[in-house]
C-alpha cells in the first residue's frame, strides 16, 4: 500500500519498477539533504569570514586628530550645538588604514562627512562609552577612497549638531543618585559663554 502511494502507480510493490522508483526518490532526498546541510554550512561560514573581516577593518584607536578648525554655532536658548570644519588625523597604527571610528556626544547627530570634495559612505551608530554625559557616544564608521598608510594623514570635512539636554545616564549607571547626578551633570548655557 506505501509503495503504491510512493509511485503513484497500481504496480507490484515487489516489482522491480517500483523498488527502483523508491530507490530513485530516496536518491533524491538525500542529494537534497546534502544540499541543504552544505547550503547552511556556507551561509555560516560566509557571514563568519565577513564579520571577522569587519573586526579586522575597524582600529578605534589607529588615527589620532592633529588638526581643527571648527565654526562652532550655539543657540543657548534652545540648547542646540551645530559644528562644521575641517579636522586632519593622523594613522599612528603599524597598518593601512581605510576605516574611521569618529565619535561625538550621542545627542549630537552626523550631517556631513566629505574628503576632497566628495560625501564619504558612513554609518552613524550608538557606542556605549563614559566619556560623555549621556553615557554614549554618536559614531561614524566612514570608509575612505583610499587606505591610508601608518603615519600618513587624511583630512575631512565634518558637520554635525543637535540638542544637548540635561541627562545624568553615566553618573546613574556607577550608582550615584539621581538628584545629585542631575545637579552634577546639569549643562550651563549662558549668552555670555566663551569657548
Amino acid at each position: 500500500m506505501c509503495c503504491m502511494r510512493l509511485c503513484g502507480k497500481g504496480e507490484n510493490p515487489h516489482s522491480n519498477a517500483a523498488k527502483n522508483a523508491a530507490l530513485e526518490w530516496g536518491t533524491r532526498i538525500e542529494i537534497i539533504m546534502r544540499f541543504t546541510v552544505i547550503t547552511k554550512f556556507l551561509c555560516v561560514f560566509c557571514a563568519l569570514c565577513g564579520l571577522s573581516s569587519l573586526a579586522a577593518a575597524l582600529d578605534r584607536e589607529a588615527f589620532t586628530v592633529t588638526k581643527y578648525d571648527l565654526e562652532i554655532r550655539l543657540e543657548p536658548e534652545q540648547q542646540r550645538l551645530g559644528a562644521r570644519g575641517k579636522i586632519v588625523l593622523r594613522n599612528d597604527s603599524a597598518q593601512p588604514q581605510k576605516v574611521i571610528a569618529l565619535q561625538i556626544s550621542s545627542s549630537l547627530n552626523w550631517r556631513a562627512i566629505r574628503a576632497s570634495g566628495k560625501a564619504l559612505q558612513f554609518v552613524s551608530q550608538p557606542y556605549t562609552s563614559d566619556i560623555d554625559h549621556t553615557g554614549a557616544l554618536s559614531e561614524a564608521i566612514v570608509t575612505l577612497p583610499a587606505e591610508v598608510k601608518p603615519k600618513d594623514t587624511v583630512e575631512l570635512e565634518v558637520g554635525y549638531e543637535g540638542v544637548i539636554p540635561l541627562d545624568a545616564t553615566r553618573l546613574a549607571r556607577v550608582g550615584v543618585p539621581d538628584a545629585i547626578a542631575r545637579h552634577l551633570n546639569l549643562p550651563v548655557w549662558r549668552n555670555d559663554m566663551v569657548l
